[in-house]
């Protein structure tokens, strides 16, 4: 059975370093990297996170590894792009004012004019158990085609 690994051999593949190297750049002896290779030795948590540091820009997903396997995350490593917070929510009562000025301007009416209509209907959908996506599906219809005009009857 193949023995799995170890994750800074990765990281040497992926940037491309022999055991030299890659003690050049951690700041360690060539030695303790050998030490590593012949499974003696394992990196400590520094040696993981500078390795992260290292890959970050050709494996992200490696360098995530490495950062856990030392006790950190990229974005504590200052790797990466930190999720950005949410934008506050909107009070309802803001939305609802965005509601009534799309409908005062679809209708040439005053905003002040068109709430207590609003407010009508809105009320009037709920009541009969309407969500608002099947009345916006009803307004959205087709309108019904214009019954013909009847035939005038010829006079006698």
């Amino acid at each position: 059975m193949a023995a799995v690994m170890p994750l800074w051999m990765h990281a040497s593949e992926a940037l491309g370093l022999n055991q030299r190297e890659i003690a050049a750049l951690l700041g360690i002896s060539t030695r303790t990297v050998q030490r590593w290779a012949g499974r003696r030795a394992s990196p400590g948590s520094l040696d993981h996170q500078r390795l992260a540091q290292a890959v970050h820009p050709k494996d992200p997903g490696l360098a995530a590894q490495l950062a856990q396997a030392g006790g950190a995350s990229l974005a504590a490593l200052g790797l990466g792009q930190p999720e950005a917070p949410a934008p506050p929510a909107l009070a309802p009562e803001h939305l609802v004012d965005s509601v009534v000025c799309v409908a005062s301007a679809a209708t040439g009416i005053m905003p002040d004019a068109v709430r207590p209509g609003l407010l009508a209907a809105f009320t009037r959908a709920r009541q009969l158990g309407l969500s608002i996506d099947a009345v916006e599906r009803a307004l959205r219809a087709p309108e019904p085609a214009p019954a013909k005009a009847r035939a005038e009857k010829p006079k006698a």
